[in-house]
């Protein structure tokens, strides 16, 4: 296991998305962009990601999660549901809408939909740390949402229970944080 200094620093959460990334995916939804120039514009918009917290002097980066943010009109929490939900099987591609608070019913987000169980997937996770450290300076790691989050945002039609739920989704997450390298350079 990696040890760190005292005070070594990172970021939690993902990193804001530029100005012109919505203008961008409704261009790709239209048809006058395609979907490689969405790719392109992800890749620099992580370089600029990675960038910024290299300049801020942050020890431990991240790409910032811009790839995971695809046709998302309610980022950020579902960019970090969705991108998940879709490469873990057990979730159909349905969504339905769900309220993200009791207090606005009004207020809602796209939830995916627990049809089976949820088994392990590939979430590319793998991919996305050697892509980042290929282009930073200092050492990398990548982000995964926890089991809570992602199973109390969902519907559940096969569980009927969010705690049996949220134990196949941390044995999906223990499985993908083995295959991970620790932060390097």
């Amino acid at each position: 296991m990696t040890r760190y200094e005292k005070y070594t620093t990172t970021v939690v959460g993902s990193h804001s998305v530029p100005r012109w990334y919505e203008a961008l995916e409704k261009e790709v939804e239209n048809g006058t962009l395609s979907r490689n120039d969405m790719v392109d514009a992800q890749f620099r918009a992580t370089q600029a990601a990675i960038l910024d917290q290299e300049i801020a002097g942050i020890d431990i980066i991240t790409g910032g999660e811009m790839h995971r943010r695809t046709n998302n009109r309610h980022a950020p929490p579902n960019a970090m549901l969705n991108f998940f939900w879709e490469k873990l099987p057990g979730f159909s591609r349905e969504t339905r809408p769900r309220p993200i608070t009791r207090k606005d019913p009004n207020v809602f987000h796209p939830a995916a939909v627990c049809t089976g169980p949820i088994g392990y997937g590939d979430l590319g996770l793998v991919d996305e740390f050697r892509m980042v450290a290929r282009h930073a300076r200092k050492p990398v790691k990548v982000t995964m949402t926890g089991p809570h989050m992602l199973a109390k945002v969902a519907w559940d039609e096969y569980y009927g229970d969010i705690a049996r739920m949220m134990q196949d989704l941390a044995k999906v997450s223990r499985l993908t944080s083995r295959s991970l390298p620790s932060p390097t350079t």
